[in-house]
This record gives C-alpha cells, structure tokens and sequence, in this order.
C-alpha cells in the first residue's frame, strides 16, 4: 500500500471524508506548487481541508528518507498544521 491510499483510508472515519484515491488521480492538475495543487483539488471536490504528504530520500543516506506532511484549510489556504518526520 502506498503513502497516498494509507493516509486516504485512515483519514475516512467520521467525522472526516476523504476524497478517493481514483478521484484524486481524475481530478489532480499540475501547479507551480504541489501544496497548491492539493488545495486546488479539495476545493474542486468540496472538501474543507487539503492534506498534503511527500517521502524524499536524503543525499547521501540510501537507507533513510524524509517525510513532510501539511494540513491546509482549502477556503483559506492557512495550513493548519505541518508534520516533518
């Protein structure tokens, strides 16, 4: 299972609704920010907020990875809060 459809399938509980992974991947349009991007599809899919997640590998370190995590209030795009693991 990949990052995406984790997150997507934890976050679909009450009182939440996540947006599908197959809808995400119809709906999802390029912008000159991935964060905008992400905003940009909750807003097209009404959802409240914009969670957006990406792994990176560190330089250097084959065995470790970073993972940065943000939560954006798709109306007011003021991140609610921000994760970097």
């Amino acid at each position: 299972m990949g990052l995406a459809q984790g997150l997507t399938e934890r976050l679909n509980a009450p009182p939440l609704a996540a947006v599908p992974q197959a809808v995400v991947a119809e709906t999802w349009r390029s912008a000159p920010r991935p964060e905008i991007a992400a905003v940009e599809l909750a807003r097209q899919t009404g959802a409240g907020v914009a969670v957006y997640a990406r792994v990176d590998s560190l330089p250097g370190k084959p065995d470790s990875v970073r993972v940065s995590l943000l939560a954006i209030d798709a109306t007011t795009t003021k991140v609610l809060f921000g994760v970097l693991l």
